[in-house]
């Protein structure tokens, strides 16, 4: 689906630009290099236990982010987008760090002869390594961008346009904040962020929704453009999972405050955006289409 806003322009001083350039090839290079000497240094066996670990940490972080989020203080952070991915990295990191602690005291105790074809196995596993630590640098980098840009595309003035907003504001936001607009940028521009995206878990309609949610928050006008569309009503009052949402008296008055960006974040209309069964009755209404066609005049 096409999205409204997909580039802006950062307009950072040149040393700043040139830093965060720097830093997005140097950091994945750090990875693989430190990976490399790890794997020569340990052999193929221990990086294939570190390999195993890291494998199921994935699968921790994606599967088990929910069970730890009574760990977190309670509505912090606000965004439930941001909540899951703390819940995620906790739960993935602490998979992994317990992992090779158990693998280390079990295993790996005392010297080791390591014969030259360990070694070369090792680097080449190592290097297998790094290419999943990259990855899950890209797709932090993806996620923490995603909740700043929508932080900001939030405070667009009303039928304002939400590039001119970016540009303007993101020069005035924290180093870290701006570092991570610049590598999401750089990354979707070179061409690395589309490899990230085919490995995302999470399917892209769920950003390109959101976004295009908090832009007609924000405008009015192409609100009203899109309840002009027959499609819009039909859909609004056939759908099982809107029906459900309609019978919420919390969220019916957020609606009828008109507190959109506070709608957007409320627990059960982030759930349905991340549901597929609805996403795909979404595309197949074509409301996904309209809300883009909506917006087209304000980008």
């Amino acid at each position: 689906m096409e999205v409204v806003v997909a580039n802006y322009v950062l307009d950072f001083a040149e040393f700043e630009t040139n830093l965060w350039m720097i830093l997005f090839y140097t950091i994945p290079a750090s990875i693989a290099l430190w990976q490399a000497m790890q794997g020569w240094r340990q052999g193929l066996t221990r990086k294939v236990v570190a390999l195993l670990s890291l494998t199921v940490a994935f699968v921790a972080a994606w599967y088990g982010g929910e069970y730890v989020l009574g760990m977190l203080p309670t509505n912090e952070p606000s965004h439930p987008f941001a909540r899951d991915l703390a819940g995620s990295a906790i739960s993935g990191f602490g998979t992994y760090v317990v992992l090779r602690l158990l693998a280390v005291a079990l295993f790996f105790r005392g010297e080791v002869n390591i014969r030259l074809l360990d070694r070369l196995g090792g680097l080449l596993v190592g290097l297998g390594i790094a290419c999943l630590w990259i990855l899950a640098w890209g797709l932090s980098v993806r996620y923490v961008a995603t909740v700043l840009e929508s932080s900001i595309y939030a405070t667009t003035p009303v039928d304002g346009s939400p590039t001119k907003t970016i540009e303007e504001q993101a020069p005035g936001q924290n180093p870290i904040v701006r570092a991570f607009l610049f590598w999401n940028l750089r990354s979707s521009e070179s061409g690395v962020g589309e490899k990230i995206g085919q490995a995302d878990p999470i399917t892209p309609s769920f950003y390109q929704n959101s976004r295009n949610l908090i832009l007609l928050s924000r405008s009015p006008t192409a609100m009203a453009r899109l309840a002009a569309d027959p499609m819009v009503s039909d859909f609004l009052n056939k759908d099982s999972s809107l029906k459900e949402l309609a019978a919420d008296k919390e969220i019916v008055s957020l609606i009828e405050k008109r507190s959109w960006l506070d709608l957007l974040r409320h627990p059960k209309i982030y759930s349905t955006l991340r549901d597929e069964a609805f996403l795909k009755r979404l595309r197949e209404s074509g409301l996904d289409r309209a809300m883009v066609e909506a917006l087209k005049e304000n980008s």
